[in-house]
């Protein structure tokens, strides 16, 4: 079994799409018998990629800050309440084997981003791919190449991370990084 966290956006209003590629993934973490990991909020794309992979029978770990907890996700029994976001993604990477990155908006950013961060320290050597939905992280990663480009970030920088268009290749690439 694989631990795998995922980044997302909990915000509400996200358009369908979306919605379609968290639950697609949330099907296919259950089918593998692999546990998802996730920001532990019970709203938008979270929800749908929770309550999809609990559905289909994989074990769900959520993790959230205390400011952030409700009464409900209090109550849950696969629920760890952080002191704080530093905590929670801490806890997030620690109960993580690979990473999957999907649309969101900056906290998705800065987990992505430490994550990365730490990978590029040598903190851990862990799989971290970006599910480009509808070519959703395309302006972030062209940017990402116009830092190499000016010299602000080492172009192999942009090997410590991978790019899928589907939530198979995606698991895909974890599998391979994983061997």
């Amino acid at each position: 079994m694989i631990s795998i966290c995922i980044y997302l956006g909990s915000g509400k209003n996200i358009p369908q799409i979306y919605h379609n590629q968290a639950e697609h993934l949330g099907k296919l973490i259950a089918q593998r018998g692999d546990k998802l990991v996730f920001g532990g909020n019970e709203s938008g794309l979270m929800k749908t990629l929770a309550t999809t992979a609990r559905d289909h029978g994989a074990p769900v770990l959520g993790i959230i800050p205390k400011l952030m907890a409700t009464p409900n996700e209090i109550n849950s029994e696969n629920l760890i309440i952080t002191p704080d976001m530093q905590e929670r993604k801490r806890t997030m990477q620690n109960h993580a084997d690979a990473f999957i990155v999907l649309p969101g908006g900056i906290g998705t950013l800065e987990e992505f981003f430490e994550t990365l961060t730490l990978k590029y320290l040598k903190s851990h050597n862990k799989p971290i791919v970006l599910l480009n939905t509808d070519n959703f992280f395309t302006p972030l990663l062209n940017a990402l190449k116009l830092m190499t480009t000016q010299n602000f970030i080492k172009p192999d920088t942009l090997n410590l991370y991978q790019l899928s268009d589907t939530p198979q290749q995606a698991l895909n690439l974890i599998d391979q990084q994983l061997k």
